[in-house]
């Protein structure tokens, strides 16, 4: 004779080992997320490669935020420095299909050449990719966008705010690994702007 709490007891073992399960496999997802890392960068679309460069900008900052003398911050934008260069070291500089957000689009007179600001905040810290805002400045790094190039035409109908889908390659910096705008050493750690030569700017 079958006793009516047998059924009970098996759903409620089968339950257990159910909850075991998704237990373990939550601990193994949190446990190869990399030390430091922001659970919340690997958003919908976003590329590794990108999450995992803004994921340890983010650590650097706080490092070098948290650094009591001005020797140890100097030894934390040494080693962000050596990282970023051998981040885009097997990839030639090049990334691609990066997300961010376009912030700002300007012209020289006469609209010659377009000046772009993109901005990425996976990890909490605002990571800028850009050209030069002026041809001057330009003159030996040539990010400036000219006039009838593809990622000109691809800009004509995009707006400060649109997200947008963005491929291009770094500048290697003897200082600063890949080539960074701020004037100052704590810019570069806190609000990194990274000079890029785009190749592709689409809505996102």
């Amino acid at each position: 004779m079958k006793l009516s709490g047998q059924p009970t007891s098996h759903a409620a073992r089968k339950f257990a080992l159910w909850s075991v399960g998704v237990l373990a496999l939550l601990v193994l997802f949190i446990w190869a997320i990399p030390k430091g890392a922001d659970i919340n960068a690997a958003v919908p679309g976003t590329r590794p490669d990108q999450a995992a460069f803004e994921s340890e900008r983010a650590v650097f900052a706080k490092r070098y935020r948290d650094a009591d003398t001005e020797m140890r911050k100097s030894a934390v934008f040494s080693e962000a420095a050596e990282r970023a260069v051998a981040i885009f070291k097997p990839t030639q500089g090049t990334l691609s299909s990066w997300r961010g957000t376009l912030k700002e689009v300007t012209t020289d007179e006469g609209g010659a050449r377009a000046f772009v600001v993109i901005e990425s905040e996976l990890s909490g810290l605002t990571v800028g990719y850009r050209t030069w805002n002026n041809a001057l400045s330009d003159i030996s790094d040539k990010t400036a966008i000219a006039k009838g190039s593809a990622v000109y035409k691809q800009l004509i109908d995009l707006k400060p705010g649109a997200a947008v889908i963005f491929s291009g390659r770094v500048i290697g910096d003897r200082i600063r690994g890949i080539k960074e705008v701020s004037l100052t050493e704590s810019g570069a750690m806190r609000a990194p702007e990274f000079l890029l030569r785009f190749s592709s700017i689409t809505k996102g």
